[in-house]
């Protein structure tokens, strides 16, 4: 028995060998058709190669996308060649810059596992932060014009601070448990009476990174330990989102647009709440259009300094709540969206190149320790996780099946914007996130953003629909939709 495996074997990648010559003059054969070099087949020859046209059409398509690619990072190795500084304080200039870079990686990377630290890390991050951008700051004016519709913006986000800084200390009345939970580990850990502090570049309490309560910190020492201290970071994280949004939808898709986007934001029921508590949410709704915004801005004023603040806002975002972090597939399409409009592939690797920059530096020192400790970042990801073995409480329908529970995830992703209500608590009214004559025109919205290809907004939906959404248990969670706000 032990000699039958060899024929057996050889006999096999004989039969292999003869069905890929076989297939290998289906396709080349196809392709010639195609090109009009044979004569026509015949109606039955024709359905019989028929999977075999479109197979070596899918190649050669396949093949000159490669050839496409190829030439195009060729020439952008060539554009980066020419690009780099040539004199020496250019040359001196990016040193310093991956220098700063190489410092808060090293501090991420060799305190990553201390819960507490001496508290010098948190100003050298921040020291670097400011070198690196001395260092990559471009030359020129900052094209900023003031104009009436600056003032009406302005307006507008004064408007929403009123809504969003009044009566914080009782509306909403009393501190939610997480409320709660993050004002004790900030009073208790940051710059502590025992001289060291908490590790501002590492996950904190439900895997959240914990450079947030610095921030939390600050505001409490400033306007006192009280819940409208506690509060009023994300108070004014919300109110800054507008001018941010009418930024954003302006460069993309109009004035006008921006600004009925912005004036709807001003007292949108779901971004005032958010606004109002003290968690750090809100902000996903000042980073996204922050970053998308100015990367915009800088391109269409050809201004790499737009790129670079850019990157700020994205490394920034990443030391906040979860969701922010499809602003890095939203910016990289909007990169692309540029560039194939304008086909300026120089500008495009200035402006790439300048938020890559920018934004590793900032978020440098989180990164290595997420790399480091890989399991205290994603482990509130995978408490909440649907598709898992064994789900947790507020999954739902435990005794689906596998097609009826991907019907069932899909269908309360969607409809969690439009008509159920959220479950996890976070938003009491037990209405929808948009309702009434509001949830049709919706809908509308993100059919006409379709026909008229402005598929930012269909994008950011989508990406918080798959993310927030179809990926989690208890959905629709309100928490996780906030990210889809401005849009």
């Amino acid at each position: 028995m032990g000699n039958v495996g060899g024929p057996v074997l050889l006999c096999f990648g004989v039969v292999l060998a003869i069905v890929l010559d076989v297939l290998l003059i289906w396709l080349w054969r196809a392709r010639l058709l195609q090109r009009n070099r044979l004569p026509s087949p015949t109606a039955r020859e024709t359905e019989w190669n028929r999977p075999v046209v479109w197979m070596a059409s899918a190649l050669e398509r396949l093949g000159r996308w490669m050839a496409r690619a190829r030439d195009g990072g060729r020439n952008l190795i060539v554009l980066a060649r020419e690009e780099l500084p040539r004199s020496e304080l250019g040359q001196l200039r990016l040193s310093i810059m991956a220098a700063a870079l190489l410092l808060n990686a090293s501090i991420g990377y060799a305190y990553a596992s201390q819960v507490m630290v001496e508290g010098w890390q948190l100003w050298t991050w921040l020291i670097s932060i400011v070198v690196a951008v001395i260092c990559l700051w471009p030359g020129g004016k900052v094209p900023i014009a003031w104009s009436r519709e600056a003032w009406l913006v302005l307006a507008l986000t004064l408007a929403a601070a009123a809504i969003r800084l009044t009566s914080l200390e009782s509306i909403p009345p009393g501190l939610h448990g997480d409320e709660s939970r993050l004002a004790q580990v900030t009073l208790r850990h940051v710059y502590a009476p025992s001289g060291q502090t908490l590790n501002p570049f590492r996950s904190g309490d439900y895997s959240q990174p914990t450079l947030y309560q610095y921030i939390l910190w600050g505001s409490m020492r400033l306007f006192g330990e009280t819940k409208a201290g506690l509060r009023l970071p994300s108070a004014l994280a919300g109110s800054l989102s507008i001018p941010f949004v009418y930024l954003a939808v302006g460069l993309l898709s109009g004035r006008r647009a921006a600004l009925f986007a912005s004036t709807l934001l001003v007292g949108y029921h779901y971004h005032v709440h958010w606004s109002r508590l003290a968690l750090n949410n809100a902000w996903d709704t000042l980073w996204i259009p922050a970053m998308i915004g100015l990367f915009a801005w800088g391109w269409e004023r050809r201004w790499s300094g737009g790129a670079l603040l850019a990157g700020l806002a994205m490394g920034g975002s990443q030391y906040f709540y979860a969701g922010s972090r499809i602003g890095v597939f939203l910016l990289a399409y909007v990169s692309l969206f540029l560039w194939r409009r304008d086909r300026d592939s120089r500008r495009w690797l200035t402006h790439t190149a300048m938020t890559v920059a920018s934004a590793a530096v900032v978020s440098a020192p989180l990164t290595l320790a997420a790399i480091r400790q890989p399991e205290s970042f994603i482990s509130r990801f995978l408490d909440v996780l649907f598709w898992r073995p064994s789900p947790g409480p507020g999954v739902g329908p435990l005794h689906l099946s596998w097609l009826e529970a991907i019907g069932d995830q899909l269908f309360r992703s969607v409809a969690g914007f439009t008509s159920l209500t959220e479950t996890t608590g976070f938003y009491g009214p037990d209405v929808p996130l948009v309702m009434g004559i509001a949830a049709p025109l919706f809908v509308a919205g993100i059919l006409w953003a379709i026909v008229r290809r402005e598929f930012v907004p269909v994008l950011w939906i989508g990406l918080t629909m798959f993310f927030g959404g179809f990926l989690l248990s208890a959905t629709p969670g309100s928490s996780h939709y906030v990210t889809a706000i401005p849009a």
